[in-house]
């Protein structure tokens, strides 16, 4: 399985991307960009 590239787009005037995901089960999207991630869990099993 090869990584897919992920476009991150921050807008012209924004340097940071926030996403608010609520899922029943976390997905594995393996996945690559030059930007750093960050990715706090909360209440996993």
């Amino acid at each position: 399985m090869k990584a897919a590239y992920e476009h991150v787009d921050f807008g012209s005037f924004c340097s940071v991307r926030v996403y608010h995901r609520r899922l029943p089960r976390i997905p594995f999207e393996w996945h690559h960009h030059p930007e750093y991630e960050l990715t706090l869990t909360m209440n996993a099993r």
